[in-house]
């Protein structure tokens, strides 16, 4: 009898994965180009000026320079005063600031709530997995992506110290499932 030949099954387009790549090629676009705008954009070498003709001179020798002696003050003059004032940074600020790694499975977009409004807390939701300098404190962490799973909540404690690293999972985050549906969408 005759032999049976396996017909390979009609490929589908993966659009999820087509979006991810193409985001990700926005961001390094936009990335170079803040880079170039930031360095002034120009990747030319400088002009070339043509050469001008140098004639060899013998340097004549400098007679060496003394100071001339400070004018005494007036005894009623006022001191002098500085015309720029330093800039000052609070140095127990920066270095209570601790690097918080996040990292939600397989992906979400983050709220980072504090326990009290702190203008160095984000405002905007941020895309996992990122890296954020927060100072020490309780904050909330209100996940959700778009009802690929059900949304997610959790606390985290920050300390003053090391850099800190915090990973959680989605709730009811089935990839085969996530899989199944994505490429049933295509058909």
């Amino acid at each position: 009898m005759g032999s049976v030949v396996p017909v390979p099954a009609a490929r589908s387009t993966n659009w999820l994965g087509l979006a991810i790549v193409g985001g990700l090629v926005a961001v390094l676009v936009l990335a170079i180009v803040a880079i170039v705008l930031r360095t002034g954009g120009s990747d030319a070498p400088p002009a070339q000026q043509p050469p001008s003709e140098v004639q060899a001179t013998t340097p004549t020798p400098t007679p060496p320079v003394t100071p001339a002696p400070d004018a005494p003050k007036p005894p009623d003059a006022a001191p002098e005063t500085p015309t720029t004032t330093p800039v000052t940074t609070d140095p127990a600020a920066v270095a209570t600031m601790t690097t918080l790694f996040i990292d939600v499975r397989p992906w979400a977009r983050v709220k980072i709530v504090p326990a009290a409004p702190d203008p160095a807390v984000p405002a905007d939701a941020l895309y996992a997995p990122f890296a954020v300098d927060l100072p020490p404190g309780t904050y909330s962490f209100e996940c959700e992506n778009g009802g690929v799973t059900r949304p997610l909540t959790f606390q985290v404690t920050v300390a003053a110290g090391p850099p800190q690293a915090v990973t959680r999972n989605m709730p009811g985050f089935n990839p085969t499932r996530t899989v199944d549906s994505l490429l049933g969408q295509n058909d």
